[in-house]
């Protein structure tokens, strides 16, 4: 394989679809050049094989795990990604093997190449200016945080194959989508600013009271209570946390209980407000609004 990308049609993506072996399919969307979707299905007592590509592109890969598992790696990097997870993975030149999965398995991959996210960059240290940095110096790829998937994410795909299908204008609907998919993912990320610089007793903390707020993010100790627990006084904790990961001790609270609360309600099996007080919010319809903020759908409508 040389370069995955300049195979789009000029007026409709092209999509090819494979039955690579018994139970194991692949369909391939090139919406746009620099701009390539495929989805990967393996049903249940299938497996597929993994596979070995020598890249050549810079490129932002985002694997979205709908069921199954996945694993890959590149220059000594490896990303593993469980049911109901979301990577952002920079891509640089060299050889990426995908680990043999088995089935049932479903897994999208949106591919956006180097020179086509340059075309959305607007703003110095936005999270898209920042990808292109990292894409400017990767090579093999480059590991950052998983995140779970999300209602408007499910939403937006589906919108994607809809518009893939139509017979008209189906380039310009599965790009402004994917587009809009891409964007979405990426103000998901969590970014620790790469011009801060932190003490080692900065970064011990913040990675104690990390790891404690996300065990007990229901029910979360107070500031006093978690400066303690991690051997600091509040106003250390409070500085350090923010410079780290940008967003208050109580901004991160509602993040993780928002991402739990939306994993419960796309998996089933609970009602909105049991699903608002598992994760602690005392109040339904302020769960609601601030799901509707983060997501851009209300929780009932899942």
């Amino acid at each position: 394989m040389k370069s995955l990308f300049f195979n789009a049609g000029d007026r409709r993506c092209i999509v090819t679809e494979r039955e690579l072996k018994a139970g194991v399919r692949l369909r391939r969307l090139d919406v746009s050049n620099g701009l390539i979707l495929m989805e990967l299905q393996v049903e249940e007592g299938a497996s597929y094989p993994g596979a070995t590509f020598e890249n050549w592109d810079r490129m932002l890969l985002l694997p979205l795990v709908r069921q199954g598992r996945l694993s890959f790696e590149a220059g000594g990097e490896t990303v593993l990604l469980r049911d109901a997870e979301g990577g952002m993975v920079p891509v640089g030149p060299g050889e990426v093997r995908i680990a043999p999965l088995m089935g049932p398995a479903e897994i999208i991959f949106i591919l956006a190449a180097d020179f086509y996210l340059e075309r959305y960059r607007q703003e110095r240290d936005d999270p898209l200016d920042r990808i292109c940095r990292r894409l400017e110096k990767v090579i093999g790829l480059e590991t950052m945080p998983a995140q779970p998937l999300d209602a408007l994410g499910d939403y937006l795909l589906e919108r994607i194959r809809q518009a893939s299908r139509r017979t008209k204008l189906s380039r310009l609907a599965t790009e402004h989508r994917v587009v809009e998919l891409l964007l979405h993912r990426l103000d998901l990320q969590e970014w620790e600013d790469p011009d801060v610089s932190l003490s080692p007793e900065e970064l011990r903390v913040t990675d104690r009271a990390r790891e404690l707020l996300m065990r007990r993010f229901a029910d979360p100790p107070t500031i006093p209570e978690l400066a303690r627990s991690c051997g600091s006084n509040d106003f250390f904790l409070k500085r350090a946390f923010k410079r780290r990961f940008g967003m208050t001790i109580r901004e991160f609270i509602t993040q993780r209980r928002l991402e739990t609360a939306n994993r419960l309600l796309r998996e089933g099996g609970c009602s909105v407000g049991e699903a608002a007080r598992r994760v602690g919010f005392r109040h339904q319809g302020y769960f609601a609004r601030l799901f509707f903020r983060r997501y851009g759908i209300y929780p009932k409508n899942l």
